[in-house]
């Protein structure tokens, strides 16, 4: 005997489970109706479409991320390192879940990213446990480069960067990683593959930042820095501009 009412929660659950044991491609209306033993149509009341409850179900990925991001966050306070352990954090998951994370933030339907977001958090609030109330407000913005620039921001309260060259490297951070990520993506890439390519995107988004944060820097330092013999986070820190 069929279902007679599905909650919203309960069709997120069970197109969560569908997605992690076959992927996006495996949630479908009649596997969902299958799974649920239930009339498919009243989907409708709580989702425009069947994109839609993938968005939602897709959030479920991002549980290993943001576990890793909250243990990052208890262990350093240093604007810079949490900065590029973030990214480095983002890019590990990205990568090894390209389908997923490409939906959620580059996809046609990542426009309702902000409200999906929202509404996932008020479904299943434990899930955001792993993070304090400070990380949330970022994390819950659901704008991918807002989110980097207000993480650069910081840097730029810590005295280390200006602000306008937070806003470049907002801009530099975000492309760079959609360029690494689309290759990651079309590829398919796998397996041994994809350690090779996470450092590659670090390498260079390194370059970068050490760039930005070096700008103002007496010459001797810079040099010092160029050349890999300084702590860069350590002189970052501690510079002062006087």
């Amino acid at each position: 005997m069929r279902k007679a009412t599905i909650s919203k929660k309960q069709y997120v659950a069970a197109a969560c489970e569908i997605i992690r044991e076959g992927g996006v491609e495996a949630l479908t209306i009649r596997r969902l109706g299958r799974e649920l033993n239930c009339n498919t149509a009243n989907l409708y009341r709580y989702f425009s479409s069947l994109e839609e409850l993938r968005m939602y179900a897709a959030l479920d990925s991002l549980r290993g991320y943001l576990r890793d991001v909250g243990e990052l966050f208890q262990a350093e306070s240093d604007s810079i390192r949490r900065y590029f352990g973030v990214w480095k954090r983002f890019c590990t998951h990205a990568f090894s879940q390209a389908q997923l994370f490409d939906l959620l933030f580059f996809s046609e339907y990542s426009l309702e990213l902000y409200k999906v977001i929202q509404d996932y958090y008020r479904l299943f609030p434990e899930e955001l446990s792993a993070i304090d109330a400070d990380l949330q407000r970022i994390f819950l913005q659901g704008d991918f480069d807002y989110r980097d620039y207000l993480m650069l921001h910081e840097i730029v309260k810590q005295g280390c960067m200006e602000e306008a060259d937070a806003v470049v490297l907002n801009n530099v951070a975000v492309n760079l990683f959609k360029g690494y990520f689309k290759t990651v993506l079309d590829l398919d890439m796998q397996g041994d593959m994809l350690p090779f390519y996470i450092q590659k995107f670090l390498d260079t988004l390194w370059f970068v930042l050490k760039g930005y944060i070096t700008a103002g820097w007496p010459v001797e330092d810079r040099k010092e820095a160029a050349d890999g013999s300084a702590d860069l986070m350590r002189k970052a820190v501690r510079w002062d501009k006087g």
